[in-house]
């Protein structure tokens, strides 16, 4: 049964080592068969800008494949280059001089 939230991964390697899991593809499939949802809100949590990672296999691999399974797809921004973050990072490396 479904939460109102999940953990997911994306972005595969392509090597022999397993890869973390679940899918985000495949979380994706399972929401949409369970009828718990009407759409996916997806947060990037592991990255502070964005980059190929998010914008190609989440604002459209992920997006894509949410709406052929009838599901909305949105995305948290991510911090990129916030002036509220950028000054915050700036005042942490000054009080380490």
């Amino acid at each position: 049964s479904w939460s109102s939230w999940s953990i997911a991964w994306q972005s595969a390697g392509r090597t022999p080592e397993p890869w973390i899991g679940p899918d985000i593809l495949n979380v994706i499939d399972d929401l949409a068969a369970s009828e718990a949802a009407s759409g996916v809100l997806v947060c990037a949590c592991g990255f502070v800008a964005d980059h190929l990672e998010i914008l190609f296999d989440l604002d459209i691999e992920a997006s894509q494949h949410a709406k052929s399974k009838g599901l909305a797809f949105a995305r948290t921004t991510c911090v990129n280059d916030d002036a509220d973050i950028m000054n915050a990072l700036a005042q942490r490396v000054i009080a380490l001089k």
